[in-house]
């Protein structure tokens, strides 16, 4: 027999939820579980939001800025198509309106349906999207540059990189027309598809990507002019094995840490051109590594098996087991990222269909989201909210999330 949660009082967390309730291609057991979810929210969640997509996102980002006004704030966030050669792929720049955690009366309605006051939103003003950049072939990752965020970098299936300054573009172009402002696109046809990529937050203009044949290549797009396209060095053929994400270290302007198909953490310094740390954690490929921005030492990484795991770069090459190890997930990790501003907790998400967050240092599972029908592509967290995170499914659906404080 079902228990129902016990209804509260009106000053309930905010809850608003603009997907259509009706999804006639899920199976049963999911849209059970999808409705027990968001019966439950308005308990979990000082804020969620949902966003249905046209098609779904294989990425997704908050970009760094933040607007402040009396009734809420104003976050920005990339993210990208996967239309599978059905439409024209784009890259997509959205504004999310977070409302403040202490609304005035004019902006309270109930809701009869919920039985309960929430606030006066509609999804026009909750998310609404300002810039839509034409892409050749599926958005496999978008990320902007740290040191100036109009300039945005995405990877495809095709194993091409492509750089956009995106104040240069009208906010909508027409079908067909792509204008990237600089692009690598391999002349090798054993060249792999990438979802690997990332900046050098230490030097302006520096790009790292990997792919799935374990090409390794290093961009200066600050050495791009019209005459010279192809703005890239060639690395390492790494070690013949596909390389599944890569990010430079925090503290470092030429260390890079890899996870690739082989279940290996790599250290590459890319002034020397080769692996100068490298330990074999797990017989499952590694899908998503990160460093801890606060120590050095502390790198996360989740596997195809569903492993989440910590390792001391200190005791690479050593038969010590990881810092940390959870196997809540119930299929292959998708992300993972370290929490910006707390350093015991880390964040995965997972084909399982959910995003959680673990403190590694009482090696406890703080939070399980479940709100998303398929499997979690990306999730990432933003900086300027603490607890604030948002996550894109193949469910087309973009969720915008705040976990209730009580539960973390």
């Amino acid at each position: 027999m079902t228990t129902e949660i016990e209804k509260i009082p009106p000053a309930s967390p905010i809850y608003v939820d603009t997907v259509e309730d009706e999804d006639t291609s899920v199976d049963l057991n999911t849209e059970v579980r999808y409705r027990t979810w968001k019966k439950n929210a308005p308990y979990l969640y000082d804020y969620c939001s949902t966003v249905g997509l046209v098609w779904p996102s294989l990425t997704i980002e908050f970009l760094p800025d933040v607007r402040t006004l009396p009734e809420g704030t104003y976050q920005r966030l990339l993210y990208g198509t996967f239309t599978n050669h059905a439409a024209q792929d784009q890259m997509i720049l959205g504004q999310a309106f977070l409302p403040t955690a202490n609304p005035t009366a004019d902006n309270i309605v109930y809701n009869p349906d919920k039985q309960e006051y929430e606030m006066k939103l509609s999804q026009s003003s909750a998310f609404k999207t300002i810039h839509h950049i034409n892409h050749f072939g599926d958005v496999n990752r978008a990320r902007y540059m740290p040191q100036n965020p109009d300039v945005i970098a995405s990877a495809n299936h095709l194993g091409q990189i492509s750089i956009f300054e995106r104040t240069k573009l009208p906010m909508r172009q027409a079908e067909g027309e792509i204008r990237s402002h600089a692009s690598f696109i391999p002349t090798n046809a054993v060249e792999g598809e990438i979802f690997a990529i990332d900046w050098n937050a230490a030097k302006e203009g520096e790009l790292i990507s990997g792919d799935a044949n374990g090409n390794l290549y290093l961009y200066d797009i600050t050495s791009f002019t019209s005459e010279k396209s192809i703005i890239s060095e060639k690395q390492s053929n790494y070690m013949n094995i596909g390389i599944n994400d890569i990010q430079f270290m925090p503290q470092h302007h030429s260390l890079i840490v890899i996870a690739d198909e082989g279940g290996t953490v790599s250290i590459y310094d890319t002034r020397q051109k080769k692996i100068v740390l490298a330990h074999q954690y797990e017989t499952s490929g590694i899908n998503s590594v990160s460093a801890n921005p606060s120590i050095a030492h502390c790198i996360a990484g989740g596997s195809s098996d569903g492993a989440v795991a910590v390792y001391d770069l200190r005791r690479f090459g050593q038969s010590d087991p990881p810092l940390y190890k959870s196997q809540h997930h119930a299929d292959s990790i998708t992300q993972l990222k370290w929490h910006p501003h707390h350093s015991n907790v880390v964040g995965s998400s997972s084909r399982d269909r959910s995003v959680r967050l673990f403190d590694v240092a009482s090696k406890s599972l703080l939070f399980s989201h479940e709100g998303h029908m398929y499997g979690v592509n990306d999730f990432d967290w933003s900086y300027h909210d603490e607890w604030l995170l948002a996550s894109v499914g193949d469910d087309n659906a973009l969720q915008i999330w705040r976990p209730s404080l009580s539960k973390l």
